[in-house]
């Protein structure tokens, strides 16, 4: 049976304003089974569009999106069709329109919805790494798995009651001698010995079968940390030590929320207070654990937004919601579309919540957050908004922003930072902005990665090279974590934009030997002559003296650094995270006396010692650890320093060692270094596709996203925001 026209859903468009009233069904397991359908015409007439290119875009509620090109039925009739991707088949609501490309002008219908029903096969299950998993896999697992549980013990009691049996066949008789009794033993010296070991194979077998259980976790309402088909440890636990020479940095998370990291083998799920994930990568996963990724938001109290909608809804005044920012704020780079981030906010929040709010746009472009005290003297006005700006020269940005009484501030920085000591000017922003009249809740938006095109320019500006491009990253990353330690909401867009264009997601990595004894070491430092020996299937050696350096060719975020120091320790020096334009790093420093860590205080903000430890570690084994934002220092395998708050410097650099001792080298003997790996995935779009011009208005080529990057970055991010207030 031929059913062409069955399977076919028709749409007609006619105006890119037409609204799609009936919202488009299709079924889990649909794939290649629904065809749409577009009929294209121009003001009621049918014309030709041979040339124009027709997409659908589309976004899942689970996080799934696309965008998929139609084929041309007859093109000259204006008839188009696309069939609904597999990895859109899930049962939800998907958010989709239609864009329209006629020779570079790009158009896009309104939003419509598709309801992607369930079926016998309810679109439940979970891909992963291209296997799909469901409830049923995993009760099938838990079901063969409880089978042989019942064999083993069936075994056991076997065994047993073969002991019963004889031991009443032999009362009375010569059980030393007897034949059945010697096969019985099976060449242990006693029939109790044999049954001992056989009691102890069995279980072995089951512990083994329990630990395999481990693998599929069933979460609760508290904290809890388990380890992968090696311990089960719930509660507060922090160090837990692994099977498999294995080594765990963890400490409690609430509210710092930082990522777990583990050096060595085995897996590790970590689960907070507000039910994220944290999972560790670990290649050789293949799939038999469900998790999923931490969410690109984390979620705060918003008392005073809540307050204020509910009076709201009860026929008060409306809620006032400020967006403060730079110039990805302030849109002048947009047009007036719902791609615009701020405008996909405003039509989120109206659509979840009713028409109950206020909107204020009070972005300046080419600003930082320390830019809040300066003073306005030219008009500035978001696009298709009036000039707020009612005074010339008199009034600063953040009596503007006062001006609004906000119940909640939006507040979108990082893109413009010339260096990485950002977190200071994170802490004065906030406390300027919640010093306003009305106290408004705080939600931090990160900015997304600027592209890495190092032939990229913008009029001479510093976009698009490394330090510089790393600078607004860096901004990124501390904003998350000073909001997170501040108890403010995060729309983590810079680590969506990572995932959506580099495919790394930088909460989600392992630490791999990166130099040191069985690892080439040919053009990976930078040195004087004669300053590393050894390395490849040796040990790598470093002598440091004269203050000269040896740097790392490669850029490290999170490492790990062993080595055995001999020799006079004078002021060796080794350097993490070094933003050499700002007073943003982290320094480890020894002596043939004490070890020290220098980097900023976060409790004063103020750069200087952070931790000391007095002892000699020479001919002893050291490792540092600066992971995540958590310094640690071993000597022989026991911690001597521990800091948890190293928020404020998370710079990309090399590795530098560095010694003050003009006439002695200070020795750094069987050097290895460990480095980040991050999970891959593939990437949903390249920085061109992001940011030029000719894949969707707005672009500039560099660091303004275009349409189609604007709802790739923010469109995630900002969804998982209004679903968790």
């Amino acid at each position: 049976m031929v059913l062409d026209n069955f399977r076919k859903i028709n749409i007609t468009l006619n105006k890119a304003n037409q609204h799609i009233l009936e919202p488009q069904i299709t079924k889990v397991g649909d794939v290649n089974g629904r065809e749409l359908v577009v009929q294209l015409i121009d003001g009621g007439v049918i014309k030709d569009q041979t040339g124009v290119v027709l997409k659908l875009n589309w976004q899942h509620a689970n996080g799934n999106q696309g965008a998929e090109t139609f084929s041309p039925l007859d093109a000259k009739q204006g008839l188009f069709s696309v069939y609904y991707p597999e990895n859109m088949l899930f049962r939800g609501t998907v958010t989709a329109n239609i864009s329209i490309n006629e020779n570079g002008k790009i158009t896009n219908s309104l939003n419509f919805q598709i309801a992607v029903k369930g079926d016998v096969f309810d679109g439940s299950a979970v891909e992963v790494d291209g296997i799909l998993f469901t409830l049923k896999d995993l009760k099938d697992q838990l079901d063969e798995r409880d089978g042989n549980l019942a064999s083993l013990e069936n075994r056991q009691s076997s065994v047993e009651n073969q002991f019963s049996t004889l031991q009443q066949e032999m009362t009375g008789k010569d059980v030393i001698s007897a034949p059945e009794i010697i096969a019985a033993r099976g060449g242990e010296p006693t029939l109790s010995a044999r049954l001992d070991k056989d009691h102890q194979e069995v279980t072995a077998q089951l512990v083994e079968t329990t630990s395999d259980l481990q693998t599929i976790t069933v979460v609760g309402e508290k904290d809890t940390l388990i380890v992968d088909a090696s311990n089960a440890v719930n509660g507060d636990a922090t160090n837990v030590a692994m099977k498999k020479d294995s080594y765990v940095v963890t400490e409690n998370l609430y509210p710092l929320a930082e990522p777990i990291v583990m050096t060595g083998r085995g897996s590790i799920t970590q689960l907070n207070h507000n039910n994220r994930y944290f999972d560790i990568f670990d290649p050789r996963h293949s799939g038999g654990v469900l998790t999923k990724l931490n969410p690109s938001y984390d979620s705060a109290n918003l008392d005073k937004f809540k307050t204020a909608l509910a009076t709201a809804k009860g026929g008060g005044a409306k809620v006032k919601v400020t967006f403060v920012g730079d110039s990805l704020t302030q849109g002048g780079h947009r047009k007036d579309d719902n791609f615009f981030w701020v405008e996909q906010l405003k039509n989120k929040l109206v659509e979840r919540y009713g028409d109950y709010f206020t909107f204020y746009n009070r972005g300046w472009a080419g600003r930082v957050i320390s830019s809040l005290n300066n003073v306005i003297s030219t008009p500035i006005n978001a696009p298709f908004e009036a000039d707020w700006v009612t005074s010339s020269g008199t009034k600063t940005w953040l009596q503007y922003i006062a001006d609004t009484s906000p119940d909640l501030i939006i507040s979108a920085f990082g893109m413009n930072e010339q260096d990485a000591d950002v977190y200071v000017d994170l802490a004065n922003g906030r406390t300027a902005l919640k010093g306003i009249t009305s106290n408004p809740d705080i939600v931090w938006v990160t900015t997304p990665i600027c592209t890495i095109n190092t032939e990229a320019v913008n009029n001479g500006t510093f976009f698009g090279r490394y330090p510089t491009n790393e600078f607004p990253n860096t901004a990124g990353i501390v904003t998350r974590l000073f909001a997170q330690r501040m108890g403010d909401g995060v729309i983590d867009v810079n680590r969506n934009t990572s995932i959506a264009m580099l495919g790394l997601d930088p909460y989600q990595y392992r630490m791999d030997r990166w130099a040191g004894q069985y690892r080439k070491t040919d053009n990976q430092f930078t040195a004087p002559v004669g300053a590393i020996t050894g390395g490849t299937s040796v040990a790598l050696n470093i002598a440091v003296r004269n203050n000269q350096t040896i740097t790392t060719n490669r850029l490290f975020r999170n490492s790990s650094v062993e080595f055995t120091p001999t020799g006079t320790l004078d002021n060796v020096r080794i350097w993490f995270r070094r933003d050499t334009s700002s007073d943003s790093y982290t320094m480890i420093q020894l002596n043939n006396g004490h070890i020290k860590i220098y980097g900023r205080r976060i409790e004063s903000l103020s750069i200087g010692e952070i931790g000391s430890w007095i002892g000699d570690c020479r001919n002893k084994r050291v490792r540092i650890d600066v992971i995540g934002t958590i310094i640690k220092v071993y000597v022989d395998g026991s911690e001597i320093l521990s800091y948890k708050n190293n928020l404020t410097s998370q710079f990309l650099s090399p590795i530098t060692f560095q010694a003050m001792s003009p006439t002695t080298d200070s020795m750094l003997n069987n050097v290895i270094i460990n480095g980040d790996y991050y999970k891959k995935y593939l990437p949903r779009i390249s920085a061109n596709e992001a940011f030029n011009v000719n894949y969707g208005d707005g672009g500039n080529g560099l660091n303004h996203p275009n349409t189609r990057g604007e709802l790739e970055f923010y469109s995630q991010p900002l969804d998982e925001f209004i679903s968790d207030i």
